[in-house]
């Protein structure tokens, strides 16, 4: 159990988390130029919705769960945003938490980042004749995900997102 004073602040959880998104961001870059260089433009070679949609989680979304699970359940318990800003993932009971429950941890929480993919691959990509951005319902979707995820963390007593509640998991200050 935490005590107050290894409670995080949310104003850390989020500094924390726009780092790790920073470093994704820079990691899935280069992932991606050097898909391009290896096999050209895949909006040449990739048809549909559906190839869309896989050829962006196994080039996107599959590392940056890796990413988080892996460093999450290391010996040291953080993704680099966490590490930099002093906090680190357990169990509800402080040990470190597993990788089986930190990568369900990761899959609830970059669920909204997937059901974006997901939105705007199907039917088509809209750089394939799909509807525009704008018109894509299923986005409201992705923001009722976000808003119970922030809201879950603002309003525990240990200030747990919606992803820590369905893992288990705690974000402590180390």
């Amino acid at each position: 159990m935490s005590s107050p004073d290894t409670t995080p602040t949310f104003t850390r959880r989020a500094g924390a988390y726009a780092l790790d998104v920073l470093v994704c961001a820079v990691a899935v870059q280069l992932g991606q130029w050097a898909l391009l260089l290896a096999f050209g433009d895949p909006r040449e070679w990739l048809d549909g919705g559906a190839q869309w949609f896989a050829y962006m989680w196994l080039s996107v979304s599959a590392p940056v769960y890796a990413y988080f699970a892996w460093a999450e359940s290391s010996s040291g318990g953080a993704t680099l945003g966490k590490r930099t800003l002093g906090l680190v993932v357990r169990d509800a009971y402080g040990a470190r938490a597993s990788f089986g429950r930190a990568l369900g941890r990761t899959f609830v929480k970059l669920a909204p980042w997937d059901l974006t993919h997901l939105v705007l691959c199907f039917p088509a990509p809209p750089w394939d004749g799909g509807p525009p951005f704008e018109l894509r319902r299923g986005i409201f979707a992705v923001y009722a995900l976000l808003a119970l995820d922030l809201a879950s963390a603002l309003m525990t007593r240990r200030q747990q997102a919606f992803h820590d509640l369905l893992a288990g998991t705690l974000v402590l200050r180390r």
